[in-house]
C-alpha cells in the first residue's frame, strides 16, 4: 500500500501512526473506531480500507475534566468539534457516524462483527476494560485489536490485565497498542 498523504486535521495521533492504521485497515472491511474527535484517524482508516468504518463519538469529552479535549470543549462546545468532524470526513463516503457514547453505540452494533476494533475513546480505566471486553467481543476470529495512548495509566493498566500479550507501534510519544489472536 502506498503512502498517503493525510488533510491537516488538528489531533493527537502522529503521521506515522495515521500511516499504521490507513496500512492495517487496507486488509480489513469492517472497521470499527471508538473516539474520533475531529477525524483525523478516522480519515486514515477510511482511507485505507475498501470497506466501511464505524465511527463513533459522544464529542462530549471524558470523565477526566483536566483532558485536553473538555478544556477544548469547554471553550468551543462540542457541537463546534462535531461540524469540524463532520467536515473533516465528508469526502469519505465509507463512513458511518455514531454520535452516542461507546456504551449506546455498542448496544446498536452488538449483533455486528468486526474484523478491526480501534480503541481511543474515555481514557478512563474503567471505560477502557469496558471497551476492550465489550468491543473486542465483536471482534472476528483473526481480527485486529487495537488502541491510542498505551502509555497514559488508565489505557496502560487495562490493556495489561485485558491484552497482556499486546504489542505496541514504536512512537515518540501516544503509542498505539495492538493485538491479534493469528487466526484467519
Amino acid at each position: 500500500m502506498p503512502r498517503i498523504a493525510f488533510p491537516a486535521v488538528s489531533g493527537w495521533t502522529y503521521p506515522e501512526q495515521l500511516q499504521w492504521l490507513a496500512q492495517r485497515a487496507y486488509d480489513h472491511r469492517r472497521i470499527v473506531e471508538i473516539g474520533c474527535w475531529k477525524g483525523r484517524s478516522t480519515i486514515a482508516l477510511a482511507a485505507g480500507t475498501r470497506g466501511i468504518v464505524y465511527a463513533v463519538d459522544s464529542w462530549k469529552g471524558s470523565a477526566d475534566r483536566l483532558d485536553e479535549c473538555n478544556v477544548f470543549l469547554a471553550r468551543e462546545g462540542s457541537d463546534q468539534v462535531f461540524r469540524e468532524y463532520t467536515q473533516n470526513i465528508a469526502p469519505y463516503r465509507n463512513v458511518t457516524t455514531f454520535k452516542m457514547t461507546s456504551v449506546d453505540a455498542w448496544y446498536q452494533l452488538r449483533k455486528s462483527k468486526f474484523d478491526f476494533v480501534y480503541l481511543d475513546g474515555d481514557h478512563d480505566y474503567e471505560a477502557v476494560k469496558w471497551d476492550i471486553s465489550h468491543w473486542g467481543g465483536l471482534l472476528v476470529k483473526g481480527g485486529l485489536l487495537a488502541g491510542h495512548d498505551a502509555d497514559i495509566i488508565g489505557v496502560k493498566r487495562a490493556i495489561k490485565e485485558l491484552v497482556p500479550h499486546h504489542k505496541v507501534v514504536p512512537s515518540k510519544d501516544a503509542m498505539i497498542w495492538w493485538w491479534t489472536d493469528g487466526s484467519e
